[in-house]
């Protein structure tokens, strides 16, 4: 993972991959399979080739104390595009139209705003994702030649010891 962060800190096409890896993550968070989350996330890193942290991290934005939030938003989302209107709290009210009728009704309406929120905070996630990695050496004083070694230095480096051996002073 540490050999990820840095690539990603340090390289454009890995900082796109980190992004977008985060954001896939992001888009599973927001489907209502929960206790699969993190099983999707494994499968879609594997299949797109992407780092596994990176997605399993995005798809913890349905966790508390956000998760809540997230659940009421993707069903009035689903209800608005299903119905044309936001619904009043009577809707969903399992006691007037019956336990069966109301989790039918918020299944297909939290499917459909799950999927809605989770392309929005996706892609909001890899823009934001993307520029916090692109910026954040920059945001420490260091640039990209300060984190990472030249091969001549990794080289030097690796040598060094063996060199120190042969001559027989200390390390």
């Amino acid at each position: 993972p540490s050999a990820a962060w840095h690539a990603a800190r340090n390289d454009p096409k890995e900082r796109g991959r980190f992004a977008g890896a985060a954001a896939i993550g992001v888009f599973i968070g927001n489907l209502p399979l929960f206790g699969l989350h993190t099983v999707l996330c494994v499968l879609a890193a594997k299949r797109l080739k992407l780092q596994p942290l990176a997605v399993i991290a995005g798809s913890h934005i349905s966790t508390p104390p956000i998760g809540p939030f997230l659940i009421a938003l993707q069903i009035a989302i689903g209800h608005l595009i299903v119905h044309g209107h936001f619904n009043v709290p009577a809707d969903l009210s399992p006691s007037k139209i019956g336990y069966l009728a109301c989790l039918r009704r918020v299944a297909l309406e939290w499917t459909i705003g799950g999927v809605t929120c989770g392309l929005v905070l996706g892609a909001v996630a890899y823009v934001v994702i993307h520029l916090i990695l692109r910026y954040l050496p920059h945001l420490h004083g260091h640039g990209t030649a300060a984190v990472t070694d030249t091969p001549t230095d990794s080289a030097v480096h690796a040598a060094a010891p063996a060199a120190a051996r042969a001559s027989g002073s200390p390390q």
